[in-house]
């Protein structure tokens, strides 16, 4: 564990030392090059500020820098494969959802920069909290497994770690409103009810719900307009979509 976590540890403050130095920038073409697929893995397009959309991938970054901003993701990446899939995965998602924020600011470039460090930042204190998931379950991750493809029990790890995280979060605020008549806003986005917790619209589903990935993506899309968090909805509710198809 602490192998893993000082490897990540040192590629994530070599990142921050790019960054802010602006080798980054000068190496992103060989960088991106060196990486064909792996944007595509994610289902990550980064494109011009109001250049056209590919419609290929989940997760569409205007940029005015797309190069630039392609390549810190494969870095970001790369520097954090050590800690395994659900925790890449997870960050990864973030950091795509911050990127996503400032695609139309006339402060792109400033909102960019800042959207790096804070990802530097935050997955660092996450990967000094980090446990291996052979801690958590009896079947440790496999270190051998293709890092171009994505398990199978992706979405139950995440769900799990994400549905216990937001309890953790919810007794917490809890406990520190509870003087006050409102702590949560509850809100039902697409026939599904949730709850706002700092930000994040988390759905609360109950037995038998049947969700498509359709309904999703709709879900995703009607956050956005409200400006709220979507990333733990997305990964609860693929989850329960992956169990469904399973069962079918």
């Amino acid at each position: 564990m602490l192998h893993r976590t000082k490897i990540t540890s040192d590629n994530l403050l070599s990142l921050g030392r790019d960054l802010n130095s602006g080798s980054l920038a000068q190496a992103a073409e060989t960088i991106l090059s060196a990486n064909p697929n792996l944007l595509e893995s994610f289902g990550v397009s980064v494109v011009l500020n109001e250049a056209g959309e590919s419609g290929k991938s989940k997760h569409v970054i205007f940029t005015s820098r797309p190069a630039f901003v392609s390549a810190f993701i494969c870095r970001f990446v790369d520097s954090i494969k050590p800690m395994g899939r659900t925790f890449c995965n997870k960050s990864t998602l973030e950091l795509i959802e911050s990127f996503k924020q400032f695609s139309n600011s006339n402060d792109s470039k400033i909102l960019e920069e800042k959207a790096m460090a804070d990802a530097i930042s935050k997955t660092l204190e996450k990967v000094n909290k980090w446990k291996p998931v052979s801690e958590i379950t009896p079947k440790p991750e496999s270190e051998d497994t293709n890092d171009s493809e994505i398990s199978s029990n992706y979405f139950s790890k995440a769900f799990r770690e994400v549905w216990e995280s937001t309890h953790r979060d919810l007794d917490r605020l809890n406990r520190e409103t509870a003087n006050e008549s409102q702590s949560q806003k509850a809100h039902v986005i697409e026939g599904i009810i949730g709850e706002v917790l700092e930000g994040e619209w988390i759905p609360l589903p109950l037995p038998g719900l049947v969700v498509s990935q359709h309904q999703i993506t709709r879900i995703a899309a009607k956050l956005s307009r409200r400006g709220l968090g979507s990333t733990k909805a997305i990964i609860i509710l693929s989850a329960i979509l992956n169990a469904q198809n399973r069962a079918a």
